[in-house]
């Protein structure tokens, strides 16, 4: 049935991982059935950012998005946090979307990011990494080089947040990823590929 509603558009190859996304389906079903179901869930937050990213980790724990680097684990909570900004974004900052503290999310370190901050020379790759991206073949989940990546994304974007904030005061590292992102979005067919890594949680 998921297979049948998730079905390709002509010419576009099939959802992958479809059994990884019917468990977080039934992660999800259950999860509203013990807290009395959407607004339960996000009540768990108690109206801060960070706190309802870590809540959704916790409740859903495909959406634990961390790895082991050099035997430290680093949480990432790409989908966790960009569920806390969609939500702030699409009600305004209004309630359930009130979040006085919303710049404390990072980027949202995903493919697209990196893509676009390798082309214009914001991030640099080792000759060996620029060819496998290049050659647009699979980064393992969890190599160093996949963990490197999504930690320089993060690392880069708070830097341009940085340098942005004399012209735009106030400005949050998810207004930056946005930007980024739609520019990605928009003008992809000129950017160099993306790094390739078969996992739900980008």
């Amino acid at each position: 049935e998921l297979e049948r509603i998730f079905a390709p558009a002509p010419d576009a190859d099939s959802l992958a991982l479809l059994p990884s996304r019917l468990d977080a389906l039934h992660e999800l079903g259950r999860a509203y059935q013990r807290l009395g179901g959407p607004l339960g869930l996000l009540k768990e937050g108690r109206s801060n950012a960070p706190q309802l990213a870590q809540a959704l980790a916790h409740h859903l724990p495909s959406w634990e998005d961390s790895r082991v680097y050099k035997g430290q684990r680093l949480r990432f909570l790409k989908r966790a946090q960009l569920c806390v900004a969609m939500l702030y974004g699409r009600f305004g900052g209004r309630s359930p979307g009130d979040f006085s503290d919303i710049e404390k999310l990072t980027a949202f370190a995903d493919y697209r990011l990196p893509q676009i901050l390798r082309h214009h020379g914001v991030l640099e790759f080792a000759q060996s990494l620029e060819d496998q991206i290049n050659s647009e073949s699979a980064i393992a989940i969890g190599a160093d080089a996949e963990v490197e990546i999504r930690c320089a994304t993060i690392v880069a974007v708070e830097e341009l947040r940085s340098r942005l904030q004399s012209h735009w005061p106030g400005i949050t590292s998810l207004q930056v990823d946005y930007l980024l992102w739609r520019s990605a979005v928009e003008c992809s067919s000129s950017l160099p590929p993306f790094h390739r890594c078969r996992t739900t949680d980008y």
